[in-house]
């Protein structure tokens, strides 16, 4: 079984991969802003930040005593107005991230279940099940990543895709003071948890990836 470490060396991962999306769509689109900030690569170091991907993680695996963790990549920068159309530029920005996410966790997911799954029941298989916890892993991972990203709230992906069909200075509103609707949303769902002990992130992969892996077993 993987642990805390593991798993955040895992999102460090999926991350790399998200963000490279966003920027690479984004330097495709005319804006070579990520290729100047050195985003346009799969090195992990170009995308981690400080506080969102080491400090924090570490703070919550201490909190937790390894039970969960917690972290966030750098954002890639990007300027609107270097794109033809701004607002489509910035909803396929936006989308570029949560999708490949999405299909790389479903590649995971195959490859987990077709090629390495099997492989683990011959003799001296410990090493392939190890590699198979880590594909699995990494593609709970990245379809978790790719679904809560596709939330249409700020400073989520999905904001900037729902953007385009409002109207012009609804979007720029939203996209501006959205965030403070996400905070009232955390806070309720954190009231919640404390309350009645429901974690709406435990049911969005209890609900939407699980099942997949589930079925993929069964075949």
């Amino acid at each position: 079984m993987l642990n805390a470490v593991s798993t955040l060396l895992l999102l460090y991962a999926v991350f790399t991969v998200h963000e490279y999306a966003h920027a690479w769509v984004a330097d495709r689109l005319g804006d070579p802003t990520p290729r100047r900030h050195g985003r346009l690569t799969l090195n992990p170091l170009n995308h981690l930040d400080f506080w969102g991907s080491l400090a924090l993680p570490l703070a919550v695996l201490l909190v937790s005593r390894g039970a969960f963790v917690l972290a966030y990549a750098r954002p890639v920068r990007i300027r609107r107005v270097a794109f033809s159309e701004p607002r489509t530029g910035l909803a396929l920005v936006g989308a570029a991230g949560p999708v490949v996410n999405l299909l790389v966790g479903l590649g995971a997911a195959v490859v987990w279940r077709f090629a390495l799954l099997p492989l683990t029941f011959l003799p001296y298989g410990s090493a392939i099940e190890w590699l198979a916890d880590g594909c699995g892993m990494f593609g709970v991972l990245s379809l978790f990543v790719g679904l809560l990203n596709l939330i249409p709230l700020p400073p989520a992906d999905g904001s900037r895709i729902v953007q385009l069909w409002m109207p012009d200075r609804v979007a720029a509103w939203y996209l501006s003071n959205g965030v403070w609707i996400t905070i009232g949303l955390v806070a309720m769902f954190l009231a919640l948890w404390l309350l009645i002990g429901f974690d709406p992130l435990e049911w969005l992969i209890d609900t939407a990836i699980w099942p997949l892996y589930d079925f993929l077993y069964d075949i």
